[in-house]
């Protein structure tokens, strides 16, 4: 009898850890179909994909969640960004580069405004501001990239944020654009 009662609970505990997996294995694969439904329509899908693999949230989010991911990983890239700006506007002596990265300074507080904006949105429920703040966000990267064009040489950091910022921003409004109003 010992045995048997033995034999059923290891049976039972068998099939509830292979229900578990079996669930946690759909999940994931619902959580990467949207995702890659989602990252395949930006600029950037490779770092769209990357980028919110990168958040542990990313797992259980939907696609309002994916949002709120991407936002916040927009902020911290935009003001890390904006930071390592600053630093290089202490550096150069060279007065057309410094007011070259005073203006993608500039941009990048912008950029960081228009983000803060696209949180309240998203969790409003604004998904028509979200999405014209999330292109307004862009616009700072895309400024701060055009000012080097000619023969001002771009930092390489500088460089990778920006492509980095728009990707993002660019996830934000893929997102947008297949959220529902309520």
């Amino acid at each position: 009898m010992a045995i048997s009662l033995s034999y059923s609970s290891s049976l039972l505990l068998s099939i509830l850890l292979l229900s578990f997996l079996l669930l946690n294995h759909e999940s994931d694969a619902a959580a990467n179909e949207l995702l890659n439904s989602i990252c395949s329509t930006t600029s950037k899908p490779a770092l769209c994909v990357k980028a919110l693999k990168s958040d542990p949230r990313t797992a259980k989010a939907d696609i309002k969640g994916l949002g709120g991911i991407t936002i916040d990983l927009a902020q911290s890239n935009a003001k890390s960004t904006k930071n390592m700006i600053g630093s290089l506007i202490k550096q150069t002596s060279d007065h057309k580069l410094k007011g070259t990265y005073q203006t993608c300074h500039e941009n990048y507080v912008d950029a960081i405004s228009d983000l803060d904006r696209c949180k309240k949105h998203l969790e409003s429920g604004d998904y028509a501001s979200l999405n014209i703040h999330g292109s307004a966000a862009l616009d700072g990267p895309d400024t701060c990239n055009d000012n080097f064009e000619g023969p001002l040489a771009e930092s390489s950091k500088l460089k990778q944020a920006n492509e980095h910022l728009e990707g993002l921003c660019s996830t934000i409004l893929a997102i947008s654009s297949r959220l529902k109003p309520k």
